[in-house]
């Protein structure tokens, strides 16, 4: 099949995202290697994927070329490339290419559970992602509850789930490291929505039971970060927290890897990666009941209400029980294959190499 993938909702930046998108890219080229992905998005694509055979990225001229790139600029490619399908990793596809040969995935309705999390550019963007999934051919769900709320918020014309898979983190290269000082935790702020502020609260809760804990607070940056900062101040527990804003992956990796809890204390996920990428490695993640990922992962989290104390109690908890080692039965290989599929049956003509 001659594929073009629409990358362009996965900048450098974006969190699951970027690995969404790279992991969905590279499994292929291993499982389907006559397959040819024509692939357009951001730089960080061509430095990944510089030298893989079967990949060919186009990059985009900064973020602005998504909000026109992916109406005109990814139908232009698909006709002149003379392609088998067009699908996108975001919730936008063209509909400047017949609906039968067009897929999208969804990660999430968070602007829909939790509206004031977003700006009314935001919302305004995100509105566009019902008549998206109304045209589409075909739209992929990266989880059960991401499909049952697309089918509570959209009218798709054809749901089908390809769950994220949990294998990715076999790549990193890095093995599980124990630190026998103090406690780490590792949470993130790229996103508000991820409310590293509760687990701040935590630590706070944490010093005055006499369990200092070092938190570490990936991706937040700008004033968002000096407002974290500021409330560490007040909390009396700046010595303990660290905001290194984004890290290379290779520093993503030896982090995860290397600590004593993951917190994933979201407002909502649509998934979760760093549950999976943290269990890989045996380590534990504390999530709030709130966020849909205990539906998700079950056992393999422990629940905490969205509070300093009960994330607290939770981390104790996860500390005390561990997580088991290793991923769990849904390879990467799994979702590439449900995607190959989906999109092969929709095509009205016979693909390439078949």
């Amino acid at each position: 099949m001659r594929i073009v993938i629409d990358a362009l909702g996965a900048p450098a930046e974006s969190g699951g995202m970027r690995v969404h998108a790279e992991e969905l890219i590279r499994t292929w080229t291993e499982v389907f290697p006559a397959d040819e992905l024509i692939v357009l998005g951001y730089s960080w694509l061509e430095d990944s994927f510089r030298g893989v055979e079967g990949v060919e990225v186009v990059t985009a001229k900064g973020k602005a070329a998504r909000y026109t790139g992916q109406i005109f600029w990814t139908a232009q490619v698909f006709r002149r490339r003379h392609a088998d399908a067009l699908l996108s990793l975001s919730t936008i596809v063209s509909p400047l290419v017949p609906s039968d040969r067009t897929a999208c995935f969804i990660h999430d309705w968070r602007h829909r559970l939790n509206p004031a999390e977003f700006g009314r550019a935001q919302r305004l963007y995100r509105r566009l992602w019902q008549l998206s999934i109304r045209r589409a051919g075909t739209t992929f769900a990266i989880s059960e509850k991401t499909r049952r709320e697309t089918e509570r918020f959209a009218r798709p014309a054809r749901l089908v789930v390809a769950e994220n898979g949990d294998d990715h983190a076999r790549r990193w290269g890095v093995e599980r490291i124990v630190d026998e000082g103090t406690p780490t935790i590792l949470t993130f702020g790229h996103f508000a929505s991820k409310r590293p502020e509760l687990v701040i609260d935590a630590v706070s809760v944490l010093r005055r039971r006499g369990e200092d804990h070092r938190l570490v607070v990936l991706g937040a940056k700008g004033d968002y970060r000096e407002e974290l900062r500021a409330k560490a101040e007040v909390a009396s527990v700046s010595d303990l927290v660290e905001f290194p804003g984004f890290v290379t992956d290779d520093t993503l990796h030896r982090s995860v890897s290397s600590a004593s809890v993951l917190a994933l204390v979201s407002s909502d996920e649509g998934y979760g990666m760093p549950v999976v990428e943290g269990a890989y490695f045996g380590v534990p993640t504390v999530v709030t009941a709130d966020s849909g990922l205990v539906e998700i992962h079950g056992d393999r989290v422990v629940p905490a209400e969205a509070t300093g104390e009960s994330v607290a109690s939770a981390i104790l908890r996860a500390r005390e029980s561990g997580a088991e080692r290793g991923a769990d039965a849904h390879p990467w290989s799994d979702t590439v294959r449900t995607v190959r599929d989906s999109l092969r049956a929709r095509a009205r003509t016979k693909v390439r190499g078949e």
